[in-house]
């Protein structure tokens, strides 16, 4: 257990000394990093504070809100190396909003709330949680809706921020510990990489106009010649953000979008059925909004864009044997202490449902890599007709057995 008075972090707010610094983690081989940023008030998220730590340094602080980003950032070449190895708790956005500073995705990265899914944790996962739950530890809270671009910072504000950081490298000890005993170390190293790859992959849809449309919140399962329209409205919603500096779903939701490609309004009247826009904001947009509904409507067929993967639309005996499965799965994974959701979602079921009774042999998540491993010789035996699904009142759970 730690205790007494934590010293206050190294605050860096200027680029010598944050040079400095950076000049003492090249002989590092891993750091904790974690950020504060805003990201409901711009186009971008903006990068106020960047928090590492090492084994042996201090606790560091760098306010970016302050020195800004610069293209040769000296941090950039701890971020990229991917033989040291950076990390972090609930990664995803944070890998986003580093890759300015490093010019390009991160790699060698250890998520500590991810390998958290990994073994038989049954906390929760946040990060005091997490902290808690492995290492008996506190985390001191409070300004967890703190105003990060206000300047000057508070006392409190970098002691909160300090904290983020101060146990990730003993959470990553204890937890590499754990999936060492277990053989799991592979299996981290996947979802690591996997996490990075989507990262990196909604980095370049949202870099890219033409591919907007994809993240767009209810866009799978409309049919081509509506995703045509929808993707001139997302370049239009995404031009006009960037030119206001304001987050694309302020301007126009996700819904809203949707709605407007599936009914292809043909006059500015027909907007009065959308009552989630403003109509201040209407009078300015609305003559470009119906501008982009013709272009998606004279796009040619063969130049449409492909259909977006959706849950399939199962049969009721279909859903019955997805529920099935998920019973299975279950099971395997409280067997086996791994959290369920991590192995496989329901559309990755109802996928493996459908592609199996219509027999195509498409590539299942669910059946490959650690996964196949752990549950993919159940699932496709339950699949075949070659196993039985029984509760066992004395066991208190499911019991898979062979078929007779």
């Amino acid at each position: 257990m730690t205790s007494g008075v934590q010293p206050q972090p190294l605050f860096i707010d200027e680029p010598h000394a944050l040079r400095q610094y950076c000049q003492t983690l090249q002989a590092e081989s891993l750091v904790a990093i974690d950020t504060e940023f805003i990201s409901e008030l711009s186009y971008t998220s903006r990068l106020e504070l960047v928090q590492i730590t090492t084994r042996t340094g201090p606790i560091a602080v760098i306010d970016y809100g302050t020195i800004g980003r610069c293209d040769d950032d000296p941090l950039a070449p701890i971020l990229c190396d991917p033989a040291v190895l950076k990390i972090l708790h609930a990664a995803k956005e944070d890998l986003i909003v580093l890759a300015p500073i490093a010019g390009q995705p991160l790699t060698g990265i250890w998520d500590t709330q991810l390998a958290t899914k990994l073994f038989d944790y049954d906390s929760g996962t946040s990060y005091g949680a997490v902290v808690e739950g492995l290492l008996g530890e506190s985390v001191a809270g409070g300004q967890s809706l703190s105003d990060w671009a206000k300047r000057p910072l508070t006392s409190q504000q970098l002691k909160y921020a300090a904290e983020d950081v101060r146990y990730l490298i003993p959470l990553y000890d204890a937890e590499r510990g754990i999936l060492e005993k277990l053989g799991r170390l592979s299996w981290a190293a996947e979802e690591f990489e996997q996490l990075t790859a989507d990262a990196s992959q909604l980095m370049a849809a949202r870099a890219d106009e033409n591919t907007l449309y994809s993240n767009v919140r209810g866009a799978q399962g409309m049919d081509r010649r509506g995703l045509a329209i929808l993707r001139e409205l997302a370049i239009l919603r995404d031009r006009e953000a960037r030119a206001e500096n304001r987050p694309a779903r302020s301007l126009l939701k996700d819904e809203v979008l949707v709605q407007i490609a599936r009914r292809a309004p043909r006059h500015a009247r027909d907007f009065g059925e959308f009552r989630s826009i403003n109509s201040r904001y209407l009078e300015k947009i609305g003559p470009q909004l119906l501008q982009a509904v013709e272009r998606g409507k004279r796009i040619s067929d063969e130049e449409l864009p492909p259909a977006l993967a959706s849950n399939p639309r199962l049969t009721d005996d279909e859903a019955a044997l997805t529920s099935l499965l998920s019973a299975v799965l279950q099971q395997l994974a409280r067997k086996h202490g791994v959290s369920s959701t991590l192995i496989a979602t329901v559309g990755d079921l109802q996928r493996l449902v459908e592609n199996h009774l219509r027999g195509r042999h498409e590539p299942s998540p669910v059946l490959t890599g650690w996964r196949g491993q752990l549950v993919g010789r159940e699932l496709l035996a339950t699949l075949n007709g070659n196993a039985a699904v029984r509760w066992s009142p004395t066991e208190g759970s499911i019991v898979l057995e062979e078929a007779g």
